[in-house]
C-alpha cells in the first residue's frame, strides 16, 4: 500500500510538472505574437516553435505520466454524439450571429473585423476558404488531442475529472480570449467575452464526449462544426 501511495504520488508530481510546461504555452504564444512583438519578424518563429512544442511534447511526456504512448488511435465509438453536438453548435453560433453578432459589433466594428480578415492574407474567398479548412480539420486535432487529452488528463491525475476539466477549460478560453481580443481591439471586452464564454463551454462539452466515449477523435469531429460556425461568420464579414 504505502509503494502504491508513493507511485500515485509521484505520477500527480509528474503530472503537475508537465501541466506546468504545456499548458501556458498555447497563451503565451499568442500574447508574444499578437500583443508582445506584433511587428517583429522572428515572433512567427517563435509562435510556430511554440506550436511544434504543444504537438511534441505530450508525445515525450505522456508514458512519463502514465498515459499511453502515441496519438490516440481512431475509433468509431461516439461520433454519432460528436456529430449531433457540433451540428447544434454550427446552428447556435450562426444563430447568435443572425440574430445579435451585428449588433454587438456594430458597422466599425464589423468594418474592422473585415479589414483584420483581410490583413491575414485571407483576402479572397479561395484564401478563405483554405484557411478555415486547415484550422476546422487539422488546427482543431491539435487542440483536442493537446487540451482534452494530454491536459486534461494530466490535471485529472491530480485533481479529478470536474476541477480538471474546468481548470482546462478555463485555460482553454483564456488562450482564446488574448487571441479575439487582439482582433477586436479597439471595440469593447463584449465580443471576446462572449466568445470566451462559448469557448469554456464547448471546450467543457468536448472533455464531457471524450471522458464518455473515451474517444478523442469524437470530440474532434464537434470541434470541427463548431469552427465551422466561426468560419462561416468569419466569411459573411469579411465578403457578406
Amino acid at each position: 500500500m504505502h509503494l502504491r501511495n508513493r507511485t500515485k504520488d509521484q505520477v500527480k508530481k509528474r503530472a503537475m510538472f508537465a501541466m506546468g510546461l504545456t499548458l501556458p504555452v498555447p497563451t503565451l504564444a499568442v500574447v508574444l505574437k499578437m500583443w508582445v512583438f506584433p511587428d517583429v519578424a522572428w515572433s512567427t518563429g517563435l509562435f510556430m516553435a511554440c506550436k511544434a512544442w504543444v504537438l511534441l511534447a505530450p508525445l515525450a511526456l505522456a508514458g512519463w505520466i502514465g498515459l499511453p504512448r502515441g496519438f490516440p488511435k481512431f475509433k468509431k465509438a461516439g461520433m454519432v454524439s460528436g456529430f449531433v453536438f457540433g451540428l447544434l453548435s454550427f446552428g447556435a453560433i450562426l444563430g447568435c450571429w443572425f440574430t445579435v453578432g451585428g449588433k454587438v459589433l456594430g458597422t466599425d466594428g464589423i468594418e474592422h473585423f473585415r479589414q483584420t480578415i483581410h490583413s491575414f492574407g485571407m483576402n479572397t474567398p479561395l484564401k478563405y476558404l483554405g484557411a478555415a479548412l486547415l484550422y476546422s480539420f487539422v488546427n482543431s486535432l491539435l487542440e483536442e488531442y493537446f487540451w482534452r487529452w494530454f491536459g486534461a488528463e494530466a490535471a485529472e491525475k491530480w485533481m479529478g475529472f470536474l476541477p480538471a476539466t474546468l481548470l482546462v477549460s478555463l485555460v482553454f478560453g483564456v488562450h482564446h480570449f488574448f487571441a479575439v481580443a487582439k482582433q477586436t481591439e479597439g471595440f469593447g471586452l463584449m465580443v471576446p467575452m462572449l466568445a470566451t464564454i462559448g469557448v469554456v463551454i464547448g471546450g467543457f462539452v468536448w472533455r464531457v464526449i471524450y471522458k464518455k466515449t473515451q474517444n478523442i477523435w469524437a470530440a474532434w469531429v464537434a470541434h470541427i462544426w463548431a469552427d465551422l460556425g466561426v468560419f462561416g461568420v468569419g466569411y459573411l464579414i469579411a465578403f457578406g
